[in-house]
């Protein structure tokens, strides 16, 4: 068995195994320089082995540990330029595989390849009413928090913003709280940014201290009126939005509270009974 440990000790986590007897960690097989893990191991479908992983950094990664599953990613890469190609379904012999095709203007569509007849082709959309041209590319910027780490963000721009003409700002911070956001094609921030709204998003667990440095981050660039600015998130999201609303009332214009957590005793009691559901404490 594989699972993330996280020390708290400022490094971020390890990938390790663990044993199913006593729970007991045991050899690290990856760590990230700048990312706690957060993803998935990919297996070879018929010896069981650990080949790759898919996680995130700044933007979507994958890490092979196989130089043939490598050649492999490179290749199908190759067809895609500029998107995240994940293999999402391998056959047992590893000749026909479900490729995830995606960007942040790109809602994901999937694609079947056969290794053997040497074609590629395409399975299904997921949003095929979308079209790409009317969409709106996600940036990543960079700021500190008050302990001084640097975070990544994710900045989309209505068409039109300006520094000229700065349009109105969207704060959403993630629920969690030690969920995060990730690069790649998201609805909302989408919705937003078609009718002139600036989206912020941030990767990583963040707290109200974070959430102000990563708005005043986005209010240097000179893209977003600050007279203008609206903080919505759900679960632990409403929470930070509406600790925005106490600790910051300047800062924001608006804000929205969705599904959120607000009576911590009473997120406590009920977090207790979870772990018969998940095998983790939390929910949120």
């Amino acid at each position: 068995m594989v699972a993330s440990e996280h020390l708290y000790d400022g490094n971020p986590s390890e990938l390790k195994f663990v044993s199913m007897v006593d729970g007991e960690f045991g050899e690290t097989i990856f760590q990230d320089r700048g990312y706690d893990f957060t993803g998935s191991v990919i297996r070879d479908p018929g010896t069981r082995n650990i080949v790759g992983l898919d996680f995130h950094r700044a933007t979507p990664a994958q890490v092979w540990f196989d130089s043939g599953y490598e050649a492999l990613q490179q290749m199908f890469e190759q067809n895609f330029p500029q998107r995240v190609v994940r293999m999402v379904s391998i056959s047992d012999d590893t000749t026909v595989f479900v490729l995830s095709v995606s960007s942040d203007r790109h809602p994901t569509s999937y694609f079947l390849v056969d290794l053997k007849a040497k074609s590629i082709g395409p399975l299904k959309d997921s949003r095929p009413w979308l079209d790409p041209e009317r969409l709106n590319a996600m940036n990543i910027i960079k700021f500190k928090t008050t302990e001084g780490r640097q975070l990544d963000a994710y900045f989309t721009l209505p068409q039109g913003a300006s520094k000229k003409n700065p349009a109105p700002l969207i704060v959403l911070p993630h629920g969690g709280p030690a969920s995060h956001d990730t690069p790649g094609f998201d609805w909302m921030a989408q919705y937003f940014a078609n009718r002139g709204y600036v989206v912020f998003q941030w990767d990583f667990l963040k707290m109200h201290a974070d959430v102000t440095a990563a708005t005043k981050t986005a209010l240097k660039t000179g893209l977003v009126d600050p007279e203008r600015v609206a903080i919505m998130g759900g679960s632990f999201g409403a929470y930070l939005a509406l600790s925005g609303a106490v600790h910051e009332p300047e800062l924001y214009s608006c804000i929205v509270g969705l599904a959120g957590v607000y009576d911590w005793v009473e997120v406590m009691n009920d977090s207790r009974y979870s772990q018969y559901v998940s095998g983790e404490l939390g929910f949120l």
